[in-house]
């Protein structure tokens, strides 16, 4: 019994001296046992050395502690011989706002062994208020309550802890930490009872943190802390050669186990690019499979990177029309001696099922409202339309002419000798060369060597080092980027399968966006939209639910390689909307019907009984075509919804009217410049411009973080075998696309695909 009393006694003494940090402030010191709600609202990893000092008794810790754990241990000393050890573990959950632990701990004292607890929280509302309670068993004080405040961000912080007795505070002390630079941390505690002083000090450097309190000779204390996450530190993080690999597709959103959507690598590249402390930037492409708008956005943060100075290098195995478009902005371009150029310009062909549907019995019925908007006639015709051709001319002409005038700029020829680098297509490396399309021909181990590779530093590293740890007790300001990437559909959205295509569900949709609007964090919201289009019903559901948005917070628009017809339509309600040169837009139309398989049934011998009790019930009959007064209501209602269409679009631009939109609808699509010179968008730009400009509207300065809010499934049976190799990334097998719609009414889609390579 007295070894028992003993053991709680000697642990009391020695948690005195380690729990100098508030349990409302515990990061002062790094210290995850002073309040396990630590454990809960950590943002890193460590470990930690820590030594003691309290009279007569000195203790020696260690421990690895983060996000949801704590594990280590203590060996204590006493100068009477007395000697203990103790052993914890810990749990705990929460976010940066809230966060709740426990720890466990075991007591090995002269042979015998003991056990005490403890659990603790930490509420954060806000930026400036800290409120932290820690209760126990056989550890220190049983229960302590203590609060914080930063009067002015996290320069100033004053905080006061008290012990809780019999429900009264008793044995409180107070503190104040100075931090009057990056990382550099004065603090006071004071206890009044005793009239006792410890100052401490904290200094980060990178991933160390060095602290130390000092109350008299015989009671001080120091730390050793490692972090996973860097810092916020007196010296910033700097790297003068960084090194990049592009390989595949990048979608809107994240893939399975990794964040590689094209959202995070352009912000990346952006700030990369804008980082005065990088001075070379070394890139590998590797099979790009990004659209030209996507391009176009890299492109543009290299392109501004080498105008303020920066040198870049490029090497490639093979240049086809996209690595070439994007290495064209380096200083010099390096290419695989068995590698092969295949730059030889944009073109199109487009498969047509008229004579297909023919020989097996389909008809297609299709209703259109808009000269161009020609979606249909792939499957009603067998050559294209002069309304089509003209529209296809219009993509291609915009994107051969961008291309051609970035190379000549960017490779210091003239358009004359890039128009005949494409005629001459393909060449092999030695001819490249010789024409000036490419500057060195070496293989990958002798460029490894001769363009600093193995000397910079890998691109996912320096994302990792810039994103410090930063001081910060709630949330950080939050701009809400919302992925509208997909074919527009009702219901949910999906990530697609072997014989489908991504899609955006409006009820998916609308619950993120509801998330976004009421998440008191978000201070602005972005649409990044890559979508032809779809489904009337749905988009006219999406488009409430951004209008509604749009009248609590601002919703700005980024437009990627398409975002017309529904694409275009749900993105009218926002305060700004943003497009590349090469983004294709508008397509304001609408058409629908269906197909009649009544041959096809012949043909397979199947007869079906019918009996129809009034002289429309066959509307949807896939055995009948529309009759005369059939297709004429069906017409009178879907010019009814290309006014609706019309409408929402002069109710978000307010620069036009009725006639003048009347004449670039009609199911027209018009291209990033067109588009902007007509009105239907704001400016021209790429989503990091988005991202900066509506940061500096809103204040936001750094101080704040970019959320994906997605509404795809995490998981989709074609990414994951993708992810695990077992079939080729990017495979879909959905054939007719986008354009079978038989579960709707009408349909806002642009009428084509096109896929440039």
């Amino acid at each position: 019994m007295f070894r028992s009393y003993l053991i709680i006694v000697f642990t009391f003494i020695v948690s005195i001296a380690l729990a100098q940090s508030p349990v409302s402030y515990p990061e002062i010191g790094n210290d995850f046992l002073v309040n396990p709600g630590f454990i809960g609202s950590a943002s890193s990893n460590y470990w930690k050395l820590s030594i003691n000092k309290c009279h007569d008794v000195k203790s020696y810790g260690s421990y690895i502690a983060g996000k949801g754990y704590i594990l280590g241990g203590d060996y204590i000393n006493c100068e009477s011989g007395a000697k203990e050890w103790n052993l914890y573990w810990g749990l705990g959950i929460g976010a940066k706002e809230f966060g709740i632990g426990y720890i466990d701990r075991n007591i090995y004292f002269e042979g015998s062994r003991s056990h005490s607890w403890r659990i603790g929280s930490l509420i954060r509302p806000t930026n400036w208020i800290s409120l932290g309670l820690r209760t126990g068993k056989n550890w220190g004080d049983d229960t302590r309550i203590g609060i914080a405040f930063r009067p002015y961000k996290d320069f100033v912080t004053i905080w006061s802890d008290a012990a809780i007795v019999d429900r009264k505070p008793e044995s409180y002390f107070a503190g104040v930490d100075i931090c009057p630079a990056r990382g550099i941390h004065f603090y006071c505690n004071y206890w009044p009872d005793d009239e006792e002083y410890q100052l401490g000090f904290k200094f980060d450097l990178a991933h160390i943190s060095l602290h130390a309190g000092y109350t008299d000779e015989n009671n001080n204390e120091a730390s050793f802390t490692l972090s996973r996450k860097r810092l916020k530190s007196p010296v910033k993080y700097k790297t003068k050669k960084v090194k990049l690999i592009l390989s595949g597709d990048y979608s809107e959103t994240y893939k399975l186990f990794k964040k590689d959507g094209f959202i995070y690598l352009s912000r990346s590249i952006d700030k990369l690019c804008r980082d005065e402390s990088v001075e070379k930037i070394v890139i590998r492409l590797n099979s790009l499979g990004l659209s030209f708008a996507q391009l176009e956005e890299i492109r543009a943060s290299l392109e501004f990177f080498r105008n303020r100075g920066g040198k870049i290098v490029i090497y490639s195995d093979y240049l086809d029309n996209r690595s070439m478009f994007l290495a064209s902005v380096a200083d010099s371009i390096y290419l695989n001696p068995v590698g092969s150029v295949t730059f030889i310009g944009v073109g199109v062909e487009m498969i047509y099922f008229r004579q297909l549907f023919d020989k097996i019995g389909v008809t297609p019925d299709i209703v259109n409202i808009g000269n161009y908007k020609t979606g249909y006639e792939q499957f009603t015709r067998d050559t294209m339309s002069p309304e089509m051709r003209e529209e296809i001319m219009k993509i291609l002409n915009t994107i051969d002419t961008f291309v051609v005038e970035k190379v000549s700029k960017g490779r210091g020829v003239s358009i004359a000798t890039v128009r005949e680098w494409i005629d001459n297509a393909p060449q092999n490396p030695n001819d490249a060369k010789e024409s000036g399309i490419v500057d060195e021909l070496v293989h990958w181990n002798e460029f490894m060597k001769e363009s600093d590779w193995n000397k910079s530093v890998e691109f996912s590293t320096y994302v990792f080092e810039k994103n410090e740890l930063a001081d910060i007790w709630s949330k950080p300001p939050r701009i809400a980027v919302i992925p509208f990437e997909g074919s527009i559909v009702t219901g949910n959205s999906s990530r697609g399968g072997l014989f489908s295509s991504k899609s955006m569900g409006d009820k998916s949709i609308v619950k993120t966006i509801e998330k976004a609007m009421k998440d008191r964090n978000v201070k602005g919201i972005i649409l990044r939209i890559n979508s032809g289009g779809g489904s009337a019903f749905a988009s006219e559901e999406i488009w409430q639910a951004v209008k509604k948005a749009a009248e609590k917070k601002p919703v700005w628009v980024s437009m990627g390689r398409i975002a017309g017809s529904g694409g275009y339509y749900v993105a009218t309600p926002a305060e700004k909307i943003y497009a590349s040169k090469t983004t294709i837009t508008g397509s304001i139309g609408v058409y629908g019907g269906k197909f009649s398989l009544s041959n096809l049934f012949d043909k397979l011998g199947l007869t079906v009984n019918r009996i129809y009790l009034s002289p429309n019930a066959n509307i949807w009959s896939l055995l009948d075509t529309f009759t005369v007064s059939q297709r004429e209501r069906y017409r009178k209602n879907m010019l009814y919804t290309y006014d609706i269409f019309k409408d929402r679009v002069l109710e978000g631009r307010s620069g036009l009217n009725a006639d003048s939109l009347e004449k670039m609808a009609q199911g027209k699509i018009h291209m990033g410049l067109t588009a902007k010179r007509l009105g239907l968008i704001d400016e021209i730009g790429g989503f990091s411009q988005v991202v900066n400009d509506l940061s500096n509207k809103l204040n936001l300065k750094d101080e704040y973080e970019i959320k994906i809010y997605s509404h795809y499934p995490r998981f989709g049976l074609l990414m994951t075998l993708s992810q695990l190799g077992l079939i080729p990334e990017g495979l879909n097998l959905d054939i007719l696309g986008d354009a079978l719609y038989f579960n709707e009414d009408f349909i806002y889609l642009v009428p084509y695909k096109i896929e440039l390579k």
